[in-house]
């Protein structure tokens, strides 16, 4: 169950650098996954940057931890 605090809490929002980082993929891998459909989407955060949801990540992570074949890289 989720407290109050995350339910308040503002999205976090990565740009590339910080998600290969948190998932530990190279780009390519990243955005070969997007294409597939297996790797969460960036979202438009103005009109020349993308950047991903960080609790989408975090939630392929889980995902792919425990065995999700969708969300495999």
């Amino acid at each position: 169950m989720m407290s109050n605090h995350n339910m308040n809490a503002p999205k976090r929002f990565l740009r590339l650098p910080a998600v290969i980082d948190l998932v530990g993929i190279k780009r390519t891998v990243i955005y070969d996954g997007i294409k597939k459909g297996t790797f969460p989407a960036p979202v438009q955060i103005s009109v020349r940057a993308v950047a991903w949801d960080e609790e989408e990540l975090v939630i392929w992570q889980r995902n792919l931890s425990r065995g999700v074949k969708k969300q495999a890289v």
